[in-house]
């Protein structure tokens, strides 16, 4: 399958002003990284995109970027400042294409899990905690009622895969995919 993992810009909490976070310190998105390298493992490719580093690039701009690429799934990390962000870019993609189908994670959607899916009609499905290996199962087509973390709808319901019940063991995926990572590590404000 063909793979885009999104990470949106984000807001600050002042009057939801665009973030200027950029301007001392820009985090590569290290769990997409991770992420990227248990797909690619499995055979799929993925394509990451970062809007943190792009500033100027604007939500139509990145969906027609994203849609260009022709994905199967474009999967979303998502804190809660950037929420907005990703889903205006899921909305759009959605416009464009609706047989894209949409994952979000992170951590604001792993606490609101089905009550994302229940208000947030562009997103599929949520893999609520570590995504790594949900997100593989997704892409290979495993059943979606047995694969760890997930919410997804079924008709009217949503409802979900098994919860993680044992820590994922970092020491068993393969490195972070930051060779998908553009300019990096150079295009990175690292805080140190």
């Amino acid at each position: 399958m063909r793979i885009v993992l999104f990470y949106p810009r984000g807001s600050t909490y002042a009057g939801a002003a665009r973030n200027v976070n950029h301007l001392a310190c820009i985090m590569p998105p290290i769990g997409l990284a991770s992420i990227a390298a248990v797909l690619r493992s499995s055979g799929h490719t993925v394509r990451i995109c970062d809007a943190a580093l792009s500033c100027i690039v604007t939500i139509d701009q990145w969906v027609s970027d994203i849609i260009k690429w022709n994905p199967d799934i474009v999967g979303f990390s998502t804190i809660t400042s950037n929420f907005q962000d990703a889903y205006s870019v899921c909305e759009a993609i959605k416009r464009r294409n609706p047989n894209v189908q949409t994952v979000f994670g992170g951590t604001h959607v792993s606490w609101g899990k089905d009550l994302i899916l229940r208000r947030f009609e562009a997103i599929d499905t949520v893999i609520a905690g570590e995504g790594e290996y949900s997100f593989c199962a997704l892409a290979s087509g495993q059943p979606l009622s047995t694969i760890e973390g997930l919410y997804f709808r079924n008709g009217p319901l949503v409802e979900n895969g098994p919860v993680p019940m044992r820590p994922l063991d970092m020491d068993a995926l393969p490195f972070p995919a930051f060779d998908l990572l553009e300019g990096f590590p150079r295009k990175y404000l690292l805080p140190l």
